[in-house]
């Protein structure tokens, strides 16, 4: 017995050290394998979130629009009439004060901010509760400082605009295509060519309704770089212009501030800041191809990754997310 003991004993053959290591190396393989598989359904989760909000957004914008006859910057989109006015009065003193810069890259007018309050049948949008859950990204909003309401609005945290799953404030671009030159401007103002001299002139169109244009509208998000285009931040000039004490100013976003400091507010830009040269070049962003048509430099566009290659909204390379209605 003990003999034949003895023999199976001596039969046995122990793993190697290589083999040991071997294994190591592949479980640590498909562990690496499943990481990257659970990352890129979790960076696909995130952009399906983004894609509906961005048709909810874009439905609820139609249905403000047809009630009151303009677009509403999107923070409002998510009150009732009611909280519009607790707002207004907590923020400026009066009830009716917000609705004065209540349209997307515009100021309303006095007849229409007088209508806005009688005609308003909101809320139209609610964040969807899905984006709490982990699988999706972060929810949520961020605090944005509308430029042209009461000075004192400066003193608040603004007012809480929605988000990405990246943490970027969607933002609507209603722009306009300039028939004679071919290129995009925001739909407050229009590109009139005098015929006699060539020269070409930016008019308002909330003061000349003469001016008139080919539009579009899209609701966007800046997607994980978190700037319009297919750039890295770092290459990208910001506007001089930008007020300063809100944080470094970013590329050609339709805000100033940092998305990812959320311990300062965002400033929204005015309309001051999307007239001219910079204004021009913030709405050609949206495509390469329309500043090369319209013979406009790409200087100030956003790069790709080596800083050579510009790359707009729509272009091929952007991460941008858009819904165009």
């Amino acid at each position: 017995m003990t003999v034949a003991r003895h023999g199976k004993l001596q039969g046995r053959r122990a793993f190697t050290l290589v083999e040991m290591l071997i294994v190591g190396a592949l479980i640590a393989l498909f562990a690496g394998m499943a990481i990257f598989g659970v990352q890129q359904q979790f960076r696909s989760n995130q952009r399906k979130a983004v894609i509906g909000e961005t048709r909810q957004l874009a439905t609820a914008l139609d249905f403000a629009y047809n009630d009151i006859g303009l677009f509403p910057k999107i923070a409002f989109l998510q009150n009732s009439i009611t909280t519009l006015r607790i707002e207004s009065t907590r923020e400026f003193g009066n009830q009716d004060a917000i609705f004065g810069d209540f349209q997307t890259h515009g100021i309303a007018s006095g007849l229409q901010a007088l209508l806005i309050p009688e005609k308003w049948d909101g809320p139209y949008f609610s964040a969807s509760q899905s984006r709490t859950r982990v699988s999706q990204g972060r929810g949520g909003s961020r605090s944005m400082q509308v430029p042209n309401l009461p000075t004192n609005s400066f003193g608040s945290n603004g007012f809480s605009w929605p988000v990405d799953t990246f943490n970027n404030p969607y933002m609507l671009y209603c722009l306009s295509i300039d028939p004679d030159s071919g290129g995009l401007y925001f739909t407050t103002e229009t590109a009139v060519t005098d015929p006699n001299s060539g020269s070409t002139t930016l008019v308002d169109n909330l003061t000349d309704a003469s001016a008139t244009g080919n539009a579009f509208n899209a609701v966007v998000s800046y997607g994980p770089n978190q700037v319009p285009g297919g750039g890295e931040y770092a290459n990208i000039p910001g506007n001089p212009a930008d007020p300063p004490g809100l944080g470094t100013p970013y590329g050609l976003r339709l805000y100033t501030g940092n998305p990812a400091d959320e311990s300062t507010p965002l400033l929204l830009l005015g309309p001051g800041l999307l007239r001219g040269n910079e204004g021009a070049t913030r709405a050609n962003v949206w495509g390469v191809s329309y500043a090369n048509n319209a013979g406009t430099s790409t200087a100030g566009f956003a790069q790709d990754d080596n800083g050579t290659t510009p790359v707009g909204i729509t272009d091929v390379g952007s991460d941008d997310v858009v819904f165009t209605f």
